[in-house]
C-alpha cells in the first residue's frame, strides 16, 4: 500500500508543480528542477501515510478475525 500511495502522491506533486510552470511561463531546467523535488517530497509523504494505512487496516482484519473466532467458540461450534 505505501508504495501505491507513494506513486500516485508524488507522480500528482509532480505533475501539479510542472503544470504550474508551463502556465506561469518559468524556463523548463528550473519547473523541471522544482518537480523532481515536489516528487520527491510527495513520494515520501505518500510511503509513510500508505505504510500507517496498511498497518491500519491489517490490524482491524486481525481483530475481526479473533473476534470471528471469540463468538464461534462461544456459540460452541
Amino acid at each position: 500500500m505505501g508504495r501505491r500511495y507513494a506513486a500516485i502522491l508524488g507522480s500528482l506533486g509532480f505533475a501539479t508543480v510542472a503544470l504550474r510552470g508551463a502556465i506561469a511561463g518559468s524556463g523548463p531546467s528550473a519547473t523541471l528542477g522544482q518537480a523532481c523535488l515536489a516528487l520527491l517530497a510527495m513520494a515520501a509523504l505518500g510511503a509513510v501515510a500508505g505504510a500507517i494505512c496498511g498497518r491500519l487496516a491489517d490490524e482491524a482484519a486481525r481483530q475481526a478475525v479473533v473476534q470471528e473466532r471469540v463468538r464461534s467458540q462461544a456459540q460452541g461450534r
